[in-house]
């Protein structure tokens, strides 16, 4: 029973993923998809997507909020973000980790300790550091759903972002689509 669980839960987030997708990309339609970056992530039935001009490089990531098991940090903080943490929740730093290693299109061999975030004085993420090289991002945070949180992360200057990234997120229910937050 808990396959045939999985296997619906599986076609509920590839369904999620594409009707995000579809959405994500309606308003880039009139661009050849090579110059367009996608970024799509799911969870549960719930997807993210989000498009932007293939000059903008970004990473979305969708993630239950207390999903990140304490003793797992060691996984994916590097040793400077396990000290310097503070207040910043666990599956905040998951979230924006993960866009981050997906805005940089790291491979799948990279662990997450090689990337680190630096934020600003007032906690926004103001750079990624990728094996020491920096690189200056934007993240954003907000919860698309209760008991969800998302991430955007985008490499490049706030207004291009703005005039080339489109963001969808939907969610699945019994079949039929649910506009979500977004």
């Amino acid at each position: 029973m808990s396959i045939v669980v999985r296997r619906a839960a599986a076609r509920s987030d590839r369904a999620a993923a594409r009707l995000a997708t579809r959405k994500a990309l309606g308003a880039l339609r009139a661009l050849p998809l090579s110059d367009i970056s996608l970024s799509i992530s799911h969870k549960n039935g719930r997807a993210l997507a989000a498009a932007a001009r293939s000059h903008v490089s970004l990473g979305v990531d969708l993630e239950c909020t207390s999903a990140i098991d304490p003793m797992h940090a060691r996984y994916f903080l590097s040793p400077r973000e396990r000290t310097a943490r503070n207040a910043t929740a666990l599956t905040t730093m998951w979230v924006l980790k993960e866009a981050a290693w997906k805005a940089l299109r790291c491979s799948s061999d990279m662990p997450l300790t090689a990337l680190e975030l630096a934020f600003d004085d007032r906690g926004g993420v103001r750079g990624v550091i990728l094996c020491g090289v920096p690189h200056r991002a934007r993240a954003r945070l907000w919860t698309p759903w209760p008991g969800y949180i998302a991430a955007l992360v985008v490499m490049r200057s706030s207004s291009e972002q703005r005039r080339s990234m489109s963001l969808a997120s939907f969610r699945m229910t019994e079949g039929r689509r649910q506009r979500g937050v977004g």
